[in-house]
């Protein structure tokens, strides 16, 4: 064999050699080794009570260690599980942890899961806090749904800004707000931008909107910005949400005051929301006051209002919703003839007021640097007040405008240009003492402002319609960050223009704001504001044709501090002192001017002058299980008019305190308070009656004007909400407590026909209100 050959034919067995002991040998089939089945189960992952799909969580099966994320649906897909028993494990932030025995037989048809979700707190609607506002506005306070609730507010949002520092307690005849020192007429309400008559019901149980449609209530006090005007105290304004459009949704209520039901649904991209409420609080005093007489002078309320509210996108840049709103309001003597056998100390009495609009709105963003919004609301208004044989009644049609532009022209510099406008066609008609004028503002009673009291002999029946009012308004707010530094400038106009005044006013605002740290802020403003006379006191017949608006000058000065730095729980401080001026006001007049060659009455004045200021603070703490608030406002307001000199203002209340607290017990069991003590209202005291045969009635002899006080407020409400929350809808109950001590808080004074005697008006007394909400 050749040399050659025989060394190739030795280096292919070593080769092969090689490979063969290298290559793996297979363990020996073991008999009747079982095959694993496996199977594909799918799922979906739900809020318990809401439906609402929770997305991004993470599904576990155990022991097989298996993992599925769910999708923006809440479904989620698991391949590979093996068949057999297995568990199933979820846990997910803000939510209770889910566990599940379960199991799968390889071949059943039945692959699909829906698990529901608990929440740790289901406390969406029903609680309102407030929070620091935007950075255009040095004192704004928005209210939104979330965290805490207020007992008493009956889970209105509205409501609680009645918690707030700042702010009077309403006198329940009208449910007026006054905030820091200014009259109750000097508070706008508005409803996406758009004025309304009232935002509360009388007796101030709630307010005109059903809470669950708000997106947020905006409380703008002294030194608001120039996109509102026409209100020389302050401004709150609600705004609406849009509905859901995942599914249908509704919910339905009733307890001891009021009932109502809500639905929300998909329409096309967008979605509709309807509902409305009605109460019945009268009839139920009527059942607990029986035949006792103490109740004889006590007023109750009857409201009702609706909402309807459709929203949804045009094309991808712009978005058009229409608000349709209405309220109706009246408040009577809880008997109409007193209980005892005496109905010398008491007279006729009633107050209506209601109320609709339709407010479509447009909204469309051209870039990421220009934004426009417009906006219109139409309705009318109805208002009507009754003492003894007066009436004064007013029907008013009325038109709203809004549009603005927002342009940020460079990262630091933002301007917001606009418009808002008001037209109103009046109509009124009243019967009053010949010497008198309705609105005059300052009848001197006790606790009422209307000037239709029996003082004065005569009486003429006027039905008249008044012109148009005109109210146009033009804006213009910058927002500049200076550099790099933590102060943001704010400096602003407006230019009103009254038609019933013949007067173009124009308003220069400032504002600032500076971040001493990331948690603590100061802040000041600077304003002048202005508001045309009502429209009664510019009547040629009854009022002055040539009265101005009247103006106030606004000071602010304050600070935030957030303690929590950032953390979950924790105290936030805010305190701010108030500086108010006012000029030109409306007050009546008993001279006599010539007009046209002729001698008439002057009736009303811009003679009037007023002076508010004061400090008002708060104190809240956010934690778990523990939340709570304390507000205090310390303040005085003053007035002066030809013939009465400096005065207290009828509305001036130098303390208010409220005290908020709540806990969650857990269990779905929740318990909150509220404390409120306020000081007692000015009045202007009755020394004495004197009978005239003329007139055929007895005559007030007042003392002097507002000399003397009602005496001080003091309630203590409570609420204990209880939830059980089902796969597929949530049940709640309520009690909600008002004036638990059962105070006697005075209201007013109400005079016998000799006025030589008097008694207290009270407000409620102790209420309990159970009831029952189911939503889905």
């Amino acid at each position: 064999m050749p040399i050659a050959l025989f060394w190739k034919i030795s280096l292919a067995l070593l080769i092969g050699l090689t490979a063969r002991a290298v290559e793996p040998v297979a363990p020996p089939p073991e008999a009747n080794a079982p095959v694993v089945a496996t199977v594909t189960l799918k799922g979906r992952l739900l809020e318990k009570g809401t439906r609402n799909p929770l997305s991004n969580v993470n599904v576990f099966v155990l022991p097989a260690k298996l993992k599925a994320i769910t999708d923006e649906q809440g479904n989620f897909v698991l391949p590979g599980v093996p068949a057999g028993e297995f568990s199933w494990v979820i846990n997910a932030s803000n939510y209770e942890r889910f566990e599940k025995a379960d199991g799968q037989k390889s071949g059943d048809a039945n692959n699909d899961r829906v698990f529901y979700l608990k929440r740790m707190s289901y406390e969406i609607y029903e609680t309102t806090v407030y929070a620091q506002g935007d950075k255009k506005e040095p004192r704004k306070r928005v209210l939104s749904p979330k965290d805490f609730k207020a007992p008493g507010s009956f889970g209105d949002p509205v409501k609680a800004v009645q918690n707030l520092p700042g702010v009077a307690r309403p006198n329940p005849l009208t449910s007026r707000v006054s905030i820091e020192g200014s009259a109750p007429q000097d508070t706008k309400y508005l409803i996406d931008g758009h004025e309304i008559p009232l935002i509360f019901h009388f007796g101030g149980l709630t307010s005109v909107v059903f809470p669950e449609t708000l997106e947020r209530v905006d409380f703008l006090a002294s030194g608001y910005g120039p996109e509102n005007s026409r209100a020389l105290g302050g401004i709150i304004g609600a705004g609406t949400r849009a509905g859901r459009t995942d599914k249908f949704h509704g919910l339905a209520f009733a307890d001891l005051i009021q009932a109502g039901m809500l639905f929300e649904m998909p329409v096309g991209k967008g979605s509709l929301s309807f509902g409305g409420r009605r109460s019945y609080v009268g009839d139920v005093l009527k059942l607990v006051a029986g035949k006792n007489s103490a109740f004889d002078l006590a007023v109750a309320p009857s409201y009702g209002d609706l909402i309807a509210v459709y929203d949804t996108p045009i094309g991808d840049k712009d978005r058009f919703k229409l608000v349709g709103i209405g309220s109706k309001d009246s408040l009577r003597f809880l008997f109409d003839s007193p209980v005892g056998k005496d109905a010398s100390g008491r007279g006729a009495f009633g107050n209506d007021t209601s109320f609709y609009r339709f407010i479509p709105q447009w909204v469309s963003k051209h870039s990421e640097d220009l934004t426009t919004r417009v906006s219109l609301g139409a309705g009318q208004d109805f208002f009507r007040v009754d003492i003894l044989d007066n009436f004064f009644e007013l029907k008013q049609t009325s038109l709203s405008t809004r549009a603005e532009a927002e342009y940020r022209l460079l990262p630091q510099w933002t301007v917001v240009l606009g418009t808002d406008d008001r037209f109103t066609w009046p109509v009124y008609s009243f019967k009053i003492p010949d010497t008198g004028a309705p609105g005059a503002g300052g009848g001197g009673g006790p606790g009422g402002s209307t000037g239709l009291g029996a003082s004065d002999s005569g009486a003429k029946l006027v039905s008249k319609t008044t012109p148009q009012s005109t109210e146009l308004g033009f804006f213009l707010r910058n927002t500049v960050a200076v550099g790099d530094t933590p102060l943001t400038l704010l400096p602003s106009a407006r230019v009103d223009y009254f038609n019933v005044a013949k007067e173009t006013v124009l308003a220069p605002r400032f504002g600032a704001r500076y971040a001493l740290d990331p948690y603590t802020t100061l802040r000041a403003s600077i304003g002048l504001y202005a508001q045309a006379p009502q429209a009664q006191q510019t009547d040629e017949t009854i009022g002055n044709a040539d009265l101005k608006s009247e103006k106030a000058w606004h000071w602010t000065l304050g600070m935030e501090k957030d303690f929590r730095a950032g953390e979950s729980r924790g105290f936030i401080l805010a305190t701010d002192a108030f500086y108010k001026t006012m000029h030109s006001l409306v007050v009546p007049s008993t001279a006599l001017i010539t007009k046209n060659g002729s001698v008439v009455p002057e009736r009303f004045t811009n003679y009037g002058t007023g002076l508010a200021y004061g400090v008002s603070s708060s104190l809240k703490y956010e934690g778990k299980p523990w939340s709570g608030s304390l507000s205090y406002t310390v303040s005085r307001s003053t007035r002066f008019q030809p013939g009465r000199g400096d005065t207290l203002f009828q509305n001036d209340q130098t303390h208010v305190l409220v005290a908020l607290a709540q806990v969650e017990l857990g269990n779905d069991w929740t318990i909150g308070s509220r404390l409120r003590y306020v000081s007692g209202n000015p009045f202007t005291p009755v020394a004495d009656g004197i009978f005239s045969s003329d007139a055929d009635r007895y005559l007030r002899l007042r003392g002097p004007f507002f000399s003397q006080r009602l005496d001080p407020f003091f309630a203590l409400d409570i609420r204990i909400d209880k939830k059980w929350v089902y796969d597929d809808w949530i049940l709640s109950a309520y009690l909600d407590v008002q004036n638990l001590t059962n105070n006697a808080n005075s209201e007013m004074l109400s005079y016998s026909y000799d006025f030589r005697r008097s008694a207290k008006v009270t407000g409620l007394p102790v209420f309990p209100t159970l009831g029952f909400k189911g939503e889905f």
